[in-house]
């Protein structure tokens, strides 16, 4: 991760690896910032390293927390490969019984 002072005067992020760039502002409780027209995230408390965030966004934008997207990802592969090692457990006890 690079960090480059864009034209603005906002500082960049800039992931290489991954091609993207990350916009690093700074807000204060009651701020906020607009993505697009009618997207709105707003600082609404600040505890020490806790950030309460208020979004408002029209009802069909998803809006999901990263970690819980993560989360489930994860348990859907370990999932995939239980099913799998269980099968292939259930087919290794029937080919005992013939």
């Amino acid at each position: 991760m690079r960090n480059i002072l864009c034209a603005t005067g906002f500082l960049t992020a800039v992931d290489e690896k991954e091609g993207t760039a990350l916009l690093v502002i700074s807000r204060k409780v009651s701020e906020s910032i607009l993505i697009g027209d009618n997207i709105e995230i707003r600082i609404s408390e600040i505890s020490g390293d806790r950030v309460k965030l208020a979004i408002s966004a029209p009802k069909e934008v998803r809006i999901t927390r990263k970690e819980l997207l993560e989360t489930a990802s994860i348990n859907r592969e370990a999932g995939e490969k239980l099913q799998a090692q269980t099968l292939a457990e259930l087919k290794d006890l029937l080919k005992q019984k013939e």
